[in-house]
């Protein structure tokens, strides 16, 4: 179930095809469209943002302003920016434009607000489903989920594909300690058992499947 969950993760290239769709459905010309993606293809896709740096993101567009956010989550104003950067720089074109009343989204920041927002709902809903069937309670799934790093969700995904910490680690360029204390933290935090051991070495839990 948590492995399906990641997939929600916002996909740089699909949300760059999409943002160029909507330009197109909207009478503008497919040769702007075929030129927007040729010029961002290479600037996106890097290291996918935190799912706190994506929560910042979606607060910005809510409330407006670097500021309100800011207050809102008792954070400074560089973190928040900061974050944001990041998102853009991801997926690879500016989601807001910058006026004297505040942010407002760009046609490809609505387009990735939408996108964000399905996916952190889905990883929650997730969340909530799999703590359920453990007997587990949070009071607050939404702080739970943003407690979560990319290293513990890419070290449970590295483990599901390549079946062992050390193949694992050697196909995502990770010390085998480092990405087993990664998934094991996960473990923790989750507070629901992700691994197994059988007679046949390490496995995933159906939950972590």
């Amino acid at each position: 179930m948590l492995r399906t969950l990641l997939n929600c993760v916002p996909d740089c290239a699909a949300a760059t095809h999409r943002c160029a769709n909507w330009k197109f459905e909207r009478g503008i010309s497919k040769s702007y469209c075929d030129c927007w993606i040729h010029e961002h293809a290479d600037t996106g896709c890097g290291m996918i943002p935190s799912l706190h740096h994506l929560h910042l993101t979606q607060e910005v567009a809510r409330l407006g302003t670097v500021s309100a956010v800011s207050r809102h989550l008792h954070l400074s104003q560089p973190a928040v920016t900061q974050a944001v950067a990041n998102v853009e720089r991801y997926f690879g074109t500016a989601l807001f434009t910058r006026e004297s009343t505040g942010m407002k989204l760009t046609a490809a920041g609505l387009i990735c607000s939408q996108r964000i927002e399905r996916a952190t709902t889905q990883l929650q809903d997730g969340l909530s489903e799999l703590l359920r069937r453990n007997g587990r309670t949070v009071a607050n799934v939404e702080q739970l989920a943003l407690r979560l790093t990319n290293a513990q969700l890419n070290a449970l995904t590295a483990f599901t594909q390549h079946g062992s910490f050390t193949r694992a680690a050697r196909a995502s360029d990770v010390a085998q300690p480092t990405l087993h204390r990664a998934a094991r933290t996960l473990e923790r935090a989750l507070g629901v058992a992700l691994f197994e051991r059988t007679s046949f070495g390490v496995r995933t839990t159906r939950d972590a499947e």
